[in-house]
């Protein structure tokens, strides 16, 4: 385990994370999906008051900078034109699953089922950017999520007081991060080794089912 001091590291190595994505964006090296970073906001918020209320360590503070990073990146991203502007079917379900989770929150009176409507909210918030991770990878920014991923696991070995609503969505986090770099290091090119022969030339991302984006 870590001293507790670390978790200042946690909270900076996270900022850090938000920044690079920022970064990205006003660069014009990544388009951020606005129904997954905005509801990823929100969950995260209310996530961090939850843990208040259960009286969670420095650790809840993590959290916060998890839930104001993608405010930054959204305005970021809305600014520069720079986002995905598909509403497919499946970023419907998607939106109507995450309100359900929330409305599940709002009428919980546990704050631990409370922590679990919120998660199931995000789990489906996090759809539309794997899907869109692995389908135009050149759309996102791994680094970032690889720095949230240090982030996460500094904060876990942190944490002395080991109830669920302490540590249950850092870890949740943690496994999100791992599987969107994964995706987007990996499973991304996997798919694109499958049609390359298929195709003569070169293959762009761009002309595999890569979604519509402003610039």
């Amino acid at each position: 385990m870590l001293p507790a001091g670390f978790i200042v590291v946690a909270i900076l190595l996270r900022l850090a994370s938000g920044a690079s994505y920022f970064r990205a964006v006003w660069q014009g090296k990544a388009q951020p999906s606005l129904v997954s970073w905005l509801s990823w906001s929100l969950t995260a918020l209310i996530i961090f008051i939850i843990q208040l209320i259960k009286g969670a360590g420095p650790e809840a503070f993590v959290t916060l900078t998890i839930g104001l990073s993608p405010i930054a990146v959204c305005c970021v991203a809305i600014y520069k034109r720079a986002y995905v502007t598909t509403f497919s079917r499946s970023d419907k379900w998607c939106v109507v699953l995450t309100v359900i989770g929330i409305l599940l929150w709002l009428i919980s009176k546990n704050p631990l089922m409370a922590l679990i409507a919120c998660i199931f909210a995000d789990i489906f918030s996090e759809i539309p950017t794997i899907l869109k991770s692995y389908r135009a990878p050149h759309t996102e920014h791994a680094t970032a999520y690889a720095i949230s991923i240090v982030s996460m696991a500094v904060t876990l070995l942190t944490i002395s007081d080991w109830k669920l609503t302490n540590w249950l969505f850092t870890a949740y986090i943690l496994g999100v991060n791992v599987t969107i770099v994964l995706t987007i290091t990996t499973l991304s090119k996997m798919r694109l080794s499958r049609w390359a022969p298929k195709r003569s030339g070169v293959l762009a991302y761009e002309e595999i089912e890569s979604p519509t984006t402003r610039q």
